[in-house]
């Protein structure tokens, strides 16, 4: 069908048309919404049976607590092809939508995508853009891949000056995938009852309501302070701004936030990233940062920044016994999504740290932190015999972890240091009081083949950037932009 794109309807158009978290790059020769009489095809995607998809996911969900929430769906598209074709006074647009009726989202993945200087790429929804996607996004695969843009039917939008396409560099965007959503985090825990905790309730300045109790819906389970001493008026009893900020879920083309991970320290303050090997992420996935429920009393799961994602990973170190991946964010993140290193402890073999805290993002959703006053013991994944590389930590004091919570870190309370990652157990909603194993930071150091990459045995944490004048290796006109 071939239809006319008119203005983007937006809640706040400096919001839609001013995205900087993606890579992104300045593009003032086309602005998607702002240009009338751009024509569009629409290409209609048969919709999901629901119930199906949200029952073959929870089928598929095992002890290793991978979260499944898209439906990848096999486009194959020659872009420049299936596309409408407009031309402006500036330039030609060319223009493609999707549209499901019951998609909550959509996600892109491109084979091949390169784009020339003087060309650009966008993806518009009713509520939602991402771009523009310049000559400067290349990554190393050759290919690309989007954050979820909210809604049922999304615009993909190429824009090039009349010099760029005489240009020696043709653009090529081979559209391979499209993911949908067919249920968020919200969903998830209204069948399984409020038993996880918002981050920002270890804000000293976020105190919570006095009249709270753990199993309250008017307010987040966030309100359970440690042994419920609400006197006490700060739960955690310490401040885990620091260690929330480098906690990030990781997103792909199908099952985007399938698993989470955090940021980790290392001599020379790259950006690395330790999950879970049997998260498997590939050198096309995401990260996504910052996405965190500001409010303590709030009970939405997906409440927070969701457009902060940043690509071109690559794989530094995996070993599948100790369930440890070391990986490397090639995009460069900015400054300002004030990213954390978290401190690690390899030095501790043998020795449990009584007291420890996971953060992580269950079913995909904002960041939720859990306690344990348990001192954890050495384990096995799997039986007892040696070799006892795991840590195990027997129940959760204070809420829980879920499906998308594999690869997440867990701190030694007394250090604030990543002792392990996430590599699965019983414990999930609405019962607290199953087990964990975590794959331990010591053996992934020693035998998982990080040792090399992070430096010492042991280090605390400390910010990405040391201070206003440190820069990254990078592009220098390089920044990251909403995806």
């Amino acid at each position: 069908m071939l239809h006319v794109f008119g203005p983007v309807k937006c809640i706040n158009p400096n919001f839609c048309f001013f995205f900087r978290y993606q890579i992104e790059h300045p593009f003032s020769a086309f602005r998607p919404g702002q240009n009338l009489g751009i024509q569009t095809v629409t290409r209609i995607l048969p919709a999901m049976d629901i119930d199906a998809e949200v029952k073959a996911a929870e089928d598929n969900s095992d002890l290793t607590k991978i979260w499944e929430f898209g439906k990848i769906n096999n486009v194959t598209v020659n872009f420049f092809k299936d596309a409408a074709k407009t031309v402006t006074s500036t330039g030609t647009a060319y223009s493609l939508t999707f549209h499901m009726e019951n998609a909550l989202s959509m996600a892109f993945f491109f084979s091949e995508f390169r784009v020339p200087e003087g060309g650009a790429v966008f993806f518009v929804s009713e509520r939602d853009v991402a771009g523009a996607f310049t000559h400067l996004t290349r990554w190393d695969s050759g290919a690309f891949q989007t954050r979820h843009i909210s809604g049922n039917q999304v615009t993909v939008q190429y824009f090039e000056t009349f010099e760029a396409a005489q240009g020696k560099e043709q653009a090529v965007l081979n559209l391979e995938l499209v993911t949908t959503a067919f249920r968020n985090a919200d969903d998830y825990f209204l069948k399984r009852g409020p038993c996880n905790i918002n981050t920002a309730c270890t804000d000293p300045s976020n105190t919570c309501t006095p009249g709270c109790v753990p199993t309250a819906r008017t307010c987040s389970v966030a309100c359970t302070y440690f042994n419920q001493r609400v006197a006490d008026g700060q739960w955690a009893g310490v401040n885990w701004n620091d260690e929330v900020r480098g906690v990030v879920a990781l997103a792909r083309n199908a099952n985007s936030r399938y698993c989470s991970g955090s940021f980790i320290n290392n001599e020379n303050r790259r950006q690395y990233v330790l999950t879970a090997a049997h998260c498997g992420p590939g050198v096309n996935d995401l990260v996504q940062i910052g996405f965190e429920n500001p409010s303590c009393p709030s009970t939405s799961n997906s409440d927070g920044e969701t457009r902060r994602t940043a690509g071109n990973l690559r794989r530094l170190a995996r070993n599948v016994r100790v369930d440890n991946e070391l990986i490397e964010v090639g995009e460069i993140v900015p400054r300002e999504w004030n990213v954390y290193l978290a401190g690690y402890e390899a030095g501790d073999q043998g020795r449990g740290a009584t007291g420890v805290v996971g953060i992580h993002h269950p079913a995909g959703s904002n960041k939720k932190i859990s306690n344990s006053d348990v001192t954890v013991t050495p384990s096995a994944w799997s039986g007892t015999a040696p070799p006892l590389d795991h840590w195990r930590v027997a129940t959760w004091s204070e809420a829980t972890t879920e499906p998308g919570s594999s690869g997440s870190p867990l701190y030694a309370r007394a250090t604030k240091r990543i002792i392990g990652q996430l590599h699965g157990g019983s414990a999930a909603c609405p019962a607290r009081n199953g087990w964990d194993s975590y794959g331990a930071v010591w053996a992934g150091y020693t035998t998982g083949g990080m040792q090399q990459f992070l430096g010492p045995i042991n280090m605390d944490g400390r910010p990405l950037y040391a201070n206003e004048d440190e820069k990254i290796e990078k592009v220098e006109t390089a920044r990251i932009e909403t995806r």
